[in-house]
């Protein structure tokens, strides 16, 4: 007796959960409701984690991994020290990304 994945290659399940977690993120963004938000964006880290899918890096770095909160206007941006830092204006968790300044 099958039962649901086994209908599906592993191609296939990994392209549809790519698509679901696409949408997911466009749904994040468009909504204006901070709960809902962070829903979907917990949603699609599950669904990358279950099927063993690397998030793209805009992805990653759109939203809060501590609390899933989309970074927006009120989240606090920094320079320092060739780093980029993010502090989440929810949770107050702080993300470190290095990056190489022009000179």
């Amino acid at each position: 007796m099958k039962h649901g994945r086994a209908d599906f290659s592993k191609h296939e399940l990994k392209r549809i959960a790519h698509q679901r977690i696409l949408e997911l993120r466009t749904l994040s963004a468009l909504t204006d409701d901070r709960k809902l938000s962070r829903r979907y964006n917990e949603m699609l880290s599950l669904i990358a984690l279950r099927m063993d899918i690397t998030l793209e890096q805009g992805i990653k770095r759109s939203f809060c991994k501590k609390c899933f909160t989309p970074y927006g206007k009120d989240s606090r941006i920094r320079l320092k020290r060739g780093m980029l830092e993010i502090v989440c204006d929810f949770c107050g968790d702080v993300r470190r990304i290095p990056y190489k300044p022009n000179r």
